[in-house]
């Protein structure tokens, strides 16, 4: 039984004198080459997302100016059957699903996340406000009301938390 413990302890004895040592700054570079392609693509991607988040919020601007404008000419007359305009979210749903929000700064995460939970709910409401031009709430007695109320939340929200929070967003 020592014999064959022995002659096992040779092989491997043989196996890393000849195969190990004289190729391990070969596995080690190589190991360092891997690494260092990884967190590059790594930071590649994160950068990528972030430009776009970045890009998105300025085009969120404008919709939102946009939006404001729609709003004040629906208090004026009566209501027409446009679509409202919405924002765009494709940028901070890939930063969020990739899980790469918390690489944002923490002051500029906590911004980000609350305009777009804005926007959230600006977009629900602007769908609420056209069921009540178009959809069956619209033979409600009560659906001008109801659009009026609508139109005031969406314009405060817009103006109290999503233009702001864009004018304001930092860097990150």
């Amino acid at each position: 039984m020592s014999s064959s413990g022995n002659e096992f302890t040779s092989f491997l004895n043989y196996f890393y004198q000849t195969y190990f040592l004289p190729n391990i700054g070969i596995l080690v570079t190589l190991l360092i080459v891997v690494w260092a392609g990884f967190s590059w693509s790594a930071r590649r991607r994160v950068g990528g997302l972030k430009r776009a988040l970045r890009f998105e919020l300025k085009l969120n601007m404008e919709v939102a100016r946009s939006i404001m404008e729609f709003v004040d000419s629906q208090k004026v007359g009566d209501p027409y059957v446009t679509p409202i305009p919405r924002f765009y979210t494709s940028g901070y749903d890939q930063i969020r699903d990739t899980g790469e929000v918390n690489s944002l700064k923490v002051g500029a995460r906590d911004q980000v996340v609350t305009i777009y939970r804005a926007i959230k709910r600006v977009d629900e409401a602007s769908t609420r406000q056209e069921e009540l031009l178009v959809g069956t709430a619209a033979t409600s007695p009560l659906a001008s009301d109801l659009r009026a109320q609508n139109l005031q939340f969406i314009r405060d929200t817009i103006s109290n938390t999503i233009l702001p929070g864009l004018e304001h967003a930092t860097t990150f």
